[in-house]
């Protein structure tokens, strides 16, 4: 056999391995718990069956980090209509109607769902403070009118802004609920 054969079945069973690895690592990482807490009733919240039940927890705990109360929040699954609108890569987006926030999102195992809520806090901030206005598929920013069309998602400043708010959160969060 020659050393380019070599090389190369090495460099095949490496791949494999490091492969292997990494697909047996994400299929049998456990799911993590969160500890014991007492949630505050600053908010309401509440699930459709179709979402798991530790969303309202987090939410619970995201709202009482950012400081916000006295709101009601309903969450529901994300529709593949909404996935597919942006290319199947968003997990979670919020509305607000009449009063109420709407946040639909994804299956989620705990800590993603931490960091993905997390981000949507920091949008449902952004509605309180007014900074951000969604109304008749017109968004609003600090006053100025943007068309969506003409902005890319990561160019888009309410979600700068909240990348940068969801890593406070999502810290926050996760030091009061995981284990």
């Amino acid at each position: 056999m020659t050393t380019r054969k070599k090389i190369s079945i090495v460099l095949v069973v490496s791949v494999l391995i490091v492969l292997s690895y990494f697909l047996l690592k994400n299929f049998f990482t456990e799911e993590k718990y969160f500890k014991n807490v007492s949630l505050s009733q600053n908010n309401t919240i509440s699930l459709s069956s179709s979402v798991p039940n530790y969303y309202d927890t987090i939410i619970s705990v995201g709202l009482d980090v950012s400081g916000i109360k006295g709101h009601t929040i309903m969450v529901d699954e994300l529709s593949e209509t909404a996935k597919g609108n942006f290319g199947g890569e968003l997990k979670a987006h919020v509305r607000y109607f009449n009063g109420i926030f709407y946040v639909f999102i994804d299956k989620l195992r705990r800590e993603e769902a931490i960091l993905v809520l997390s981000h949507e806090i920091a949008h449902i901030e952004q509605y309180i403070s007014g900074r951000f206005v969604y109304e008749n598929g017109s968004s609003y920013w600090d006053d100025e009118k943007y068309d969506l069309k003409d902005l890319e998602y990561d160019e888009r400043p309410w979600e700068i802004d909240a990348y940068n708010k969801e890593k406070d959160i999502s810290l926050e969060t996760s030091k009061i609920l995981l284990q």
